[in-house]
């Protein structure tokens, strides 16, 4: 079973849906640190079952679920589903025959969670019983991380041992093993219940044999009786019989007149029904007539208001007509003012035109004029440009100078702000060095102090330490003991429940008792049975049932007559038999030796006092059977004598006794050792609730030393982290010190320094200062030549102006002329637009004239057609009235017909009733005839579960007569009488209890072979599992061989059993010789020499029992080069056969594998996944 996918939502960072596909081969997960490549194989381990957090690297399970991000939200859930390839058929049973597994794991982040193979929901149990003995599975060898290289060689031998078993494959037989141990553990329970069970039921087996004998005689009898109640319930049956018959004829006739009214009445009723039909008819004509005049009279107001809308409509179309005529002519006198307009615009264009070609001649002269006055201005403003550079340069460099007096200015008087702040500063560093030694001082002493408060705390918390590790050894102490009262409190309480059941479903009790407590056939005053109301101490309890015997299951009753209603009860209902104690005895007296009365033994309430004294008149105990016999010879045998153990001389000298072994213990016995269980029990509780309180306050008092201790330690830290807060200041506090020392020199250096670029700087702003100077003289000469030649310029640029005047004034003549003969043109153009628009109109007018007088003539036609339809209309409405009178008239002459139709109704129900009430006194005679008849039915179905209807005609056929057969019945009721009391329920009692006697037996016969079986099964596996668990050593011994020396390139390893004598229970020992060493411990092994023997062992057993596939997390880690190249061509031994999945950091590792998957964090705590398939 090879992965084929993986498939995971919301673990751990894959919050996206991601699916994961595997090949054959090997394939290797790659990426950064933390990005979530491990996170893949905790999702594989976590679908297999893992049930521990801290191997998925969690605290809680619900860790696994992913708990959002700085941009996404958490979710409530986590799914993963892993899906198989069973190709080869190796799964299990159920699942053999499918090409595909899928297991899912689907946890909420409320705590449940669901497991489904093949989406089908499962157990957790399902899942690691399909993956048993494969080598797949959470703790097995096809999942190994960095933690369990080193961890399994340093493993103990019993946890060694597990991989061995996995190869092996005898996980199975362990848990069919631990199986059939629990089976057995089980079963021995039942048997002791069975052993209990049986002895009560062989008690109640030989009493129930006597009373089945008794009630066989019973029965006899009573099926005599029954015979001759059958002929006399027989014989009244017929005579019944009789008068019903007769009844049943006289009533016969009666109904023949009673059918011949009601004919008549039907006949009448049915006239009746039709008159009102007929009625009900005419009823409707009217009615379809007042319809159709209420008809007609809309139709004609609807068609008079049309003829008032068309005579409306017609005078809007005379209105709309001189309208539109009068448009017409409005439009006809617009078109000749528009073409008047037209012929205007026309001749003023062309007016404008010649106007625009003069202009045009003057403009050319002017702007020749202008060219040349333009030159000349040119060359003087060069002169004057060159000029003016110059004084620029002038400005330029005075400016600078200026600018430059004036930093250098600035600078002085900065370099003095700074040569005060300096003096300041030294000062403020003097004052701060001289408080930061005095800090430094205060906290050195602070220092001491919190020492001397650390090394004080150390001692305390030891002392704490040891105070909880006596309170520890206290709380085990109580833990045992709880488990010992509990463990005592737990088999004394299922006893009692076993008794308490006994007790309750009456075992032992006679069925008549037991029917009349379950049903209370014999009344409420039934006060129960005396065992209930007697109370003694346990060691005379079985001189008490020595004494009493059966009567200890008697009924208590109020009175005789009660005893013999009850009685009744049980006979009748055949419900057996039970004995009686009646409250309302004679006085009983109180004889001699009172102080060995066995009566004042015993406790009882008030009411039960005289029948407990009546019960036990004369009877004494004593402790020995010789001490007894020698009180009844001294009494004259006018006594009974019972000593503790139940041995008993009756009156007439019957002496019975001896060991009471093996016997079933009594009603009394057993209601004794309920009492006294229920005390025991209740004292185990009491004790139980006494423990738990001395627990509790064990562990409160525990806690509190905890929490003392865990208060001093965390006090500790705290002074200790103090502690380095101080030294931390301190060390500051000196760092500052020197500091501020420094400073001082170096501010007094700045001093020097700033006293020398002040004298610097006086210097360079004199020499500054004179060059300036002399270039003022300079620029005053330069000043006069420029102000000549502006004079120059300007004159010229007034000449230029009057010029440029006149140009730009034609130029904007022109340009008007040009706008104003646009205009005229487009005022042309519009005017023929508007000109075609008002023909267009014209046409549309005609149009709509003509469409008017067209509708004029179409509605003075329907005018006339509907004042033609409308006298028609109003023809029918009158032919309607006089129809509608018509019809009104033959209704009321039905009605008359109607009224005569029920006056005769009404006289054939008066005459019908009469018959009824005949009909009824016969009923009520034929109802008591066939009631006695029913009674006589119910009483023999009641007493002999018969039918009397089909014995009576045998019975009543008999010559015997009545007389005879009633003195018969009553000897008979008297021999029965005289049987006495008799359970009818004891034959099928005894034959219902000696079945289950029988079924109970062969139960426990089959439990021993069952007990048997198992324990055959059990050494048929230790057998297999031996053998195999030798051959897998042998196996993987072999392969170690060659694995072993191929990674470290000679040397040699074996696996040895801790105990040969117990292949089963014992450890697996690692032996490792090095090349060139001696046997080596493995403890002295290095990191990489344990990863590689690990490994050598790992890829043995890969080649005793391939696993499916093989998960390996960073296992290459403690390798160097060398050992990878050797690790490298092992794994691609192991990847021809095996599914290999790893993951790696190691560049020579990723080049062995077939397919790379890359795991990385685009998104920051989102895991994504890419692949590469490098063949």
């Amino acid at each position: 079973m090879k992965i084929n996918r993986v498939e995971m939502f919301g673990f751990k960072s894959f919050v996206n849906k991601t699916s994961v596909s595997f090949s054959e081969g090997i394939a290797a997960i790659v990426g950064p640190n933390g990005c979530g490549k491990s996170n893949i194989v905790d999702a594989i381990r976590w679908v297999l079952g893992e049930q521990s957090p801290r191997q998925l690297r969690g605290n809680v399970m619900e860790d696994v679920i992913f708990a959002g991000s700085e941009n996404r939200a958490p979710l409530g859930v986590a799914e993963v589903t892993i899906t198989l390839a069973n190709g080869n058929g190796t799964a299990p049973p159920p699942f053999e025959n499918m090409s595909e597994i899928a297991v899912t794991r689907r946890l909420y982040r409320s705590g449940e969670s669901e497991y489904l193979i093949n989406k089908a929901p499962c157990r957790l149990k399902d899942i690691v019983y399909l993956f048993m003995d494969t080598g797949v599975g959470t703790r097995a060898y096809s999942i190994i991380d960095q933690g369990q290289i080193g961890g399994f060689i340093e493993a103990k031998p019993g946890e060694r041992r597990i991989l061995v078993e996995e190869v092996a494959g005898i996980s199975k037989f362990k848990f069919k093993k631990d199986e059939a141990l629990r089976k057995i553990e089980h079963t021995r329970q039942n048997l002791l219940r069975l052993e209990d069970i049986l002895g009560e039921v062989k008690r109640q087996m030989n009493s129930l044999h006597r009373q089945a004998k008794k009630a066989d005689r019973y029965l006899e009898l009573k099926q005599k009786l029954k015979e001759l109640e059958l002929f006399l319930a027989s014989t009244d049956y017929v005579k019944w019989q009789d008068i019903l018959t007769r009844k049943e004829e006289v009533i016969t006739l009666e109904s023949e007149k009673g059918d011949a009214l009601a004919a008549r009445i039907a006949q009448l009723e049915l006239q009746a029904e039709e008159m009102e039909l007929a009625s009900l008819e005419q009823e409707k004509l009217i009615e379809q007539q007042r319809s159709e005049a209420h008809h007609l009279e809309k139709l004609i107001q609807d068609k008079r208001n049309r003829i008032e809308y068309l005579n409306h409509s017609l005078e809007e179309i005379k209105r709309h007509l001189t309208e539109t005529a009068q448009g017409l002519e409005r439009e006809e006198q617009h078109k000749k003012e528009i073409a008047a307009q037209k012929e205007k615009c026309i001749k003023e264009a062309e007016s404008l035109n010649s106007k625009m070609a003069e202009r045009h001649t003057e403009l050319a002269g002017a702007e020749k004029h202008l060219q040349k006055l333009r030159t000349e201005q040119r060359a003087i403003l060069d002169e004057l440009e060159d000029h003016k550079m110059e004084m620029v340069g002038l400005l330029s460099r005075e400016t600078h100078h200026r600018n430059q007096i004036r930093t250098i200015e600035q600078t002085l008087a900065a370099l003095n702000q700074k040569r005060q702040r300096n003096q300041n500063d030294r000062r403020e560093v003097a004052a701060a060095r001289e408080i930061t030694s005095q800090e430094r001082t205060a906290k050195a002493n602070e220092q001491a102090k919190l020492e001397e408060e650390i090394n004080a705390i150390p001692p305390f918390i030891s002392r704490l330490k040891a105070r909880e590790e006596t309170l520890e050894e206290g709380l085990q102490a109580l833990q045992k003991k709880l488990r010992e009262i509990t463990q005592a409190h737990t088999q004394k309480t299922a006893k009692l429940d076993l008794l308490k059941n006994l007790h309750t479903n009456l075992e032992g009790i006679p069925a008549g008792t037991k029917a009349l407590l379950h049903n209370n056939q014999g009344g409420s005053r039934i006060q129960g049975l005396l065992a209930d109301f007697l109370e003694t101490a346990p060691e005379l309890t079985m001189a008490i049932e020595s004494v009493l015997g059966s009567k200890l299951q008697s009924l208590v009753v109020e009175d005789v007559d009660q005893a013999i209603e009850a009685i009744t009860c049980l006979k009748d209902g055949e419900a057996g038999r039970s004995g009686f104690l009646s409250l309302t005895g004679k006085e009983a007296t109180t004889p001699p030796e009172q102080d060995r009365l066995l009566v004042h033994r015993i406790k009882t309430l008030p009411p039960y006092h005289n029948l407990v004294r009546q019960l036990l008149k004369d009877v004494y105990w004593f402790e020995t059977l010789q001490e007894a016999w020698t009180f009844w010879e001294g009494q004259g045998g006018q006594c009974t004598v019972v000593t503790r153990d139940g041995d008993i001389i009756d009156q007439s000298g019957f002496i019975e006794g001896g060991s009471r072994q093996g016997a079933p213990a009594g009603f009394f016995s057993r209601k004794e050792e309920i009492r006294q269980l229920t005390g025991e029990v209740d004292e185990l509780r009491s004790a139980i609730e006494e423990t738990k309180k001395d627990l509790k306050g064990a562990e409160t008092d525990l806690a509190d030393i905890q929490a003392e201790r865990r208060q001093k330690e965390g006090e500790l830290a705290q002074k200790q982290f103090e502690h380095r807060l101080k030294k931390q200041e301190l060390e500051q506090l000196t760092q500052t010190e020197e500091i501020h020392k420094k400073r001082l020199a170096l501010l007094e250096q700045e001093e020097a320094e700033f006293e020398r670029e002040g004298a610097v700087l006086t210097q360079e702003l004199a020499e500054v200062r004179e060059e300036l100077e002399k270039m003022q003289s300079v620029k005053s000469s330069l000043q006069t030549e420029i102000d000549l030649r502006e004079k120059d310029a300007a004159a010229l640029e007034g000449e230029m102006e009057g010029s440029h005047a006149y140009v730009t004034e034609a130029k904007m003549e022109l340009t008007a002329l040009k706008e104003k003969i646009r205009y005229l043109e487009s005022e042309a153009g519009r005017l023929d637009q508007e000109y075609e628009r008002l023909g267009e109109l014209g046409q549309r007018l005609h149009l709509k004239m003509e469409e008017f007088l067209s509708r004029q003539d179409k509605i003075t036609g329907e005018i006339a057609d509907t004042e033609s339809s409308l006298t028609v209309d109003m023809q029918k409405q009158q032919e309607a009235g006089e129809l509608l009178q018509d019809h009104l008239q033959k209704h009321q002459q039905k009605r008359e017909s109607l009224i005569q139709i029920q006056a005769a109704l009404k006289s054939g129900q008066k005459d019908l009733r009469e018959v009824q009430a005949t009909l009824n006194s016969l009923a009520v005679a034929k109802t008591e005839a066939q009631l006695n008849i029913r009674h006589l039915e119910d009483k023999i179905h009641e007493t002999y579960h018969i039918s009397l209807r089909e014995e009576y005609a045998v019975n009543a056929d008999s010559a015997r007569s009545t007389d005879e057969v009633l003195a018969e019945a009553q000897t008979i009721r008297e021999d029965i009488a005289r049987i006495g009391e008799v359970n009818l329920t004891a034959i099928q009692e005894y034959k219902e209890l000696e079945e289950r006697h029988n079924f109970l037996s062969t139960q426990y016969h089959d439990l021993i072979s069952s007990i048997q079986s198992l324990e055959q099964a059990i050494q048929k596996i230790n057998r297999t599992s031996k053998e195999r668990v030798y051959e897998a050593i042998k196996a993987i011994n072999e392969k170690l061989s060659i694995t072993f020396p191929t990674l470290f390139g000679g040397g040699r390893a074996e696996l040895k059993l801790a105990d040969p004598d117990d292949p089963l229970g014992a450890g697996i020992e690692l032996y490792v010789q090095l090349p060139g060493k001696t046997l080596t411990n493995l403890n002295l092994l290095s990191g990489g020499e344990k990863a590689l023997a690990t490994l050598a062992l790992l890829f043995a057993v890969y080649m005793v029992k391939p696993s499916p596939f093989c998960l390996l997390d960073e296992v290459d880690a403690p390798l160097d080069e060398a050992n990878t190249e050797r690790f490298n061509r092992m794994l691609k031994e192991i990847g021809r056969e095996a599914q290999i999945i790893l993951i790696t950091h190691n560049q020579k590792v990723m080049e062995a594998a077939d397919v790379l998957y890359g795991v990385t964090m685009e998104e920051k705590g989102i895991s994504k996944l890419l692949s590469v398939r490098l063949n």
